[in-house]
């Protein structure tokens, strides 16, 4: 029987290397867009279809960006 986590933990306080920064500035890789959709967005989705109910999202305290996507889109979702 395979038991399946009610909380995950998502870690993204990283800054972006170099390389993506030149492109898309400093803001959170977990931001960048994917097939239209930041990257955390993909994340989040596949977690509350696995019945994760509550996600913790590591952040840095200066990316407002990362944080009021995660409460917009996902706040009424997601713990």
């Amino acid at each position: 029987r395979t038991v399946i986590p009610t909380t995950a933990i998502i870690l993204a306080a990283g800054a972006p290397p170099d390389s993506v920064a030149a492109i898309f500035g400093t803001t959170s890789p977990a931001m960048l867009p994917v097939n239209g959709r930041p990257t955390i967005h993909w994340s989040l989705t596949y977690l509350a279809k696995q019945g994760v109910d509550t996600v913790i999202v590591g952040i840095r305290p200066t990316d407002t960006r990362l944080q009021r996507f995660t409460m917009q889109a996902f706040g009424k979702l997601l713990d």
